[in-house]
């Protein structure tokens, strides 16, 4: 399967959620589906997207976007799905009820509709003490969705995004290798 890795502009601000909590005032229901936040100007972002067979249905192909934002020479921990020991890690999951969940970076924004809901990802966040060191969002993308249609949706949510690496495992004729979510 596939797996590409991008360099973004780091954003400034993040929100992502399901949109019926959005326009509603759920009080505590909208503070734990709905997250924002702000990034700091000393972050980098990276990007991965990876192609994979599910685990239950080998024909069926799953699409997963890795976002990583954290200071430039910690990205490198983060992309191995480690993290320091001194971090504290709060997750916060993508929950989906209205079949639908919106991605803003920087006020340009996208809604995948997945078809279905429940969990479609979740928002890792670590920190030292009261400080953001990392911000890490895995995303599952609907069936729907192609390598192609992803790449797009990266280009118009991200800016200045370049490919930094890409590897094809039809090629090599060995599946790319599962990464453990960070825990």
């Amino acid at each position: 399967m596939r797996t590409k890795v991008f360099r973004a502009t780091c954003p400034r601000r993040v929100l992502w959620g399901d949109p019926v909590y959005l326009a509603e005032d759920t009080g505590d229901t909208a503070a734990s589906v709905i997250k924002e936040q702000s990034i700091p100007e000393s972050f980098q972002a990276k990007i991965i997207l990876e192609e994979r067979h599910d685990e239950d249905y080998i024909d069926v192909v799953m699409l997963n976007i890795g976002i990583y934002m954290a200071r430039e020479q910690q990205l490198p921990t983060y992309l191995k799905n480690m993290m320091f020991s001194s971090q504290e890690e709060i997750v916060y999951p993508i929950s989906v009820s209205s079949a639908s969940y919106l991605f803003d970076i920087d006020g340009r924004s996208a809604m995948l509709r997945t078809e279905s809901n429940g969990c479609w990802g979740y928002g890792c966040f670590l920190y030292r003490g009261k400080m953001l060191d990392a911000l890490i969002l895995d995303i599952g993308l609907p069936e729907t969705e192609t390598m192609e249609s992803t790449e797009q949706l990266i280009a118009t949510l991200f800016e200045n995004v370049s490919l930094e690496e890409s590897k094809d495992g039809r090629d090599s004729g060995r599946p790319c290798e599962e990464k453990d979510s960070a825990s």
